[in-house]
C-alpha cells in the first residue's frame, strides 16, 4: 500500500522500466497497466518517456541501450489505460465473441438516462395492455397499488441505472411470495444478532445491572422520562438478566436496544432522567448510573441490533417481488434498446468483457499468455467485477501467480465503496 503523495505512479513507472529489463523477450504490448482515470494513464506514459530519456543519456552496454531504444519507439502502443478503456480495446478485438459489433458506440450517460426512460415508458405501456389475469399484469397492478406511476417510473430508471446490482436481488426475490421474503430477512438478522446475544448472555455484569434496574420502580403511576423507556423493557430485561435460550434473547436485546439507546445509537445519559418526585432518592440515583451503563455495553452493537423489521418491512416485502418481475422485465428490453451490441454503456463494457474472459477459455489463455504482467493503480477503487476481469489474465490453475501481478493503492483513499469496491 501507499499513502497519498508518496510516489505511486514513480512506482509503478520503476516497476515497468524493471520487468522489461530483467525480461527483454517481451515487448510494451505484454505488460497490462490498469490506472484509475485517463489522465492517470496520460501522466504514466509521460514519466516513462522521461525516465527513458534519463536512462538513454547514461553510459549503457549497447545491448541494454538497444533494448530501451526499442521500448521508447513502441511506447505509443504500451498497454496503459483505464479498465474502462481496456475492455473496450478487447471488445473490439473479439466482436464475434463478444457478441458486439466491432464499430459499437459508447453512450454517454445524457442519452443513457434517455433511452432507460424510454424503456421504462415502453415497457410499463405493453403492461398495461396485457390482458387482465396476466402475471405481469398483475405485478404491476400490485406495485401501482402501492405507489403513483411517476413514482414507479423513477425507481425503475434508478433500479435500470444500478442494473447490475439491482438484477441480483431482483433474480431472487422474483419467484418469492411476501412470507419467504420476510422469513429469509429474519434469517439474516438471527445470523447477524447471535453473536451480539451471546456474548451480552454472557456477561454477568450486564445481566447483573439489568436485574437490578428491572426491580427499580416509581413511587406512583406518573409517567416521566425514566418510566416511558424502563416500562415497557421491564419484564424483557427480567427475562434476559436470567439468561433465557438464545431464540428468546434474540427477541429482547434489540428491544432493549430501542428503548435504551438514542437514535445515533449511542448510550442515554443519566442525567435528567425521572422526576425526583416520582422515585425514592437512592433508587434515582441508582436508575441514573444504570440507564447509561447498560446502554454502553449495548452501544457497540447498536447498528446490528437495527435490523429488526417494522411494519414497512412487512409492507415492502407485498411489494417487492411485484416490483422485482416488473424490472427485469425492463431489463431485458433495455439492451434490444441499445441495438443489442451497437450502443454499449460503461458498465456494458466491463459486463461484456468479463463474459468473454470467463465464459470462452481459449480467449481467456490467449490472453493470459498474451499479458505476462499486469499492474493496477489505485487497486483500493477496484471492485468485484473488474477485479473478476484481471484474476484470470495472472492466474495459472485459478492460483495467481506470484510474480505477475503488481497492485498499488491505499485503503484510506477508498472512495467507492458505493459501487462495491472492496479494499480487502
Amino acid at each position: 500500500t501507499a499513502s497519498a503523495g508518496s510516489g505511486k505512479t514513480a512506482t509503478l513507472v520503476e516497476r515497468y522500466l524493471e520487468l522489461l529489463r530483467l525480461h527483454p523477450e517481451i515487448n510494451v504490448r505484454q505488460i497490462l497497466a490498469i490506472t484509475f482515470t485517463q489522465k492517470a494513464a496520460a501522466e504514466m506514459r509521460e514519466r516513462l518517456d522521461q525516465r527513458l530519456a534519463a536512462v538513454l543519456a547514461q553510459d549503457l552496454p549497447d545491448s541494454e541501450r538497444a533494448c530501451l531504444q526499442q521500448v521508447s519507439q513502441d511506447l505509443p502502443t504500451a498497454r496503459i489505460s483505464t479498465i474502462h478503456a481496456f475492455c473496450t480495446g478487447l471488445l473490439r478485438e473479439y466482436p464475434i465473441e463478444a457478441d458486439v459489433d466491432p464499430a459499437f458506440a459508447i453512450l454517454e450517460e445524457v442519452d443513457a438516462a434517455q433511452l432507460r426512460h424510454q424503456t421504462v415508458r415502453r415497457t410499463l405501456e405493453i403492461l398495461a395492455r396485457t390482458k387482465d389475469g396476466d402475471p405481469d399484469k398483475e405485478a404491476l397492478r400490485r406495485v401501482l397499488g402501492e405507489w403513483p406511476r411517476h413514482y414507479l417510473d423513477g425507481i425503475l430508471n434508478h433500479l435500470l441505472r444500478k442494473r447490475r446490482l439491482a438484477r441480483h436481488w431482483c433474480q431472487r426475490y422474483n419467484n418469492q411470495s411476501p412470507t419467504e421474503i420476510i422469513n429469509s430477512w429474519r434469517t439474516v438478522q438471527k445470523t447477524a444478532c447471535e453473536p451480539t446475544c451471546r456474548a451480552l448472555l454472557g456477561d454477568s455484569h450486564f445481566t447483573a445491572k439489568l436485574a437490578e434496574l428491572a426491580e427499580l420502580e416509581p413511587l406512583t403511576s406518573l409517567a416521566d422520562s425514566a418510566t416511558k423507556r424502563l416500562t415497557p423493557i421491564r419484564n424483557p430485561m427480567r427475562e434476559l438478566s436470567n439468561v433465557p435460550k438464545l431464540e428468546k434473547a434474540l427477541e429482547i436485546v434489540p428491544l432493549l436496544a430501542k428503548e435504551l439507546l438514542t437514535a445515533k445509537g449511542e448510550a442515554l445519559s443519566g442525567r435528567g432522567l425521572g422526576k425526583k418526585s416520582n422515585w425514592e432518592e437512592t433508587d434515582l440515583v441508582r436508575l441514573r448510573q444504570l440507564v447509561p451503563e447498560v446502554g454502553q455495553s449495548l452501544a457497540p452493537h447498536a447498528e446490528t441490533l437495527a435490523l429488526g423489521l417494522s411494519p414497512a418491512d412487512e409492507r415492502a416485502a407485498e411489494v417487492l417481488s411485484a416490483l422485482a418481475r416488473i424490472f427485469l422485465l425492463v431489463d431485458a428490453r433495455y439492451p434490444r434498446a441499445k441495438g443489442a451490441g451497437e450502443r454499449l454503456e460503461l458498465d456494458d463494457l466491463l459486463e461484456r468483457c468479463h463474459q468473454l474472459i470467463t465464459g470462452d477459455r481459449d480467449v481467456q489463455n490467449r490472453l493470459a499468455r498474451h499479458y505476462r504482467f499486469v499492474l493496477v493503480d489505485e487497486f483500493q477503487d477496484t471492485d468485484p467485477l473488474q477485479w473478476q476481469i484481471i484474476r484470470p489474465l495472472v492466474a495459472v490453475d485459478d492460483q495467481i501467480a506470484p510474480d505477475k501481478l503488481f497492485i498499488v493503492g491505499d485503503p484510506k483513499q477508498s472512495i467507492y465503496s458505493f459501487r462495491e469496491a472492496d479494499v480487502t
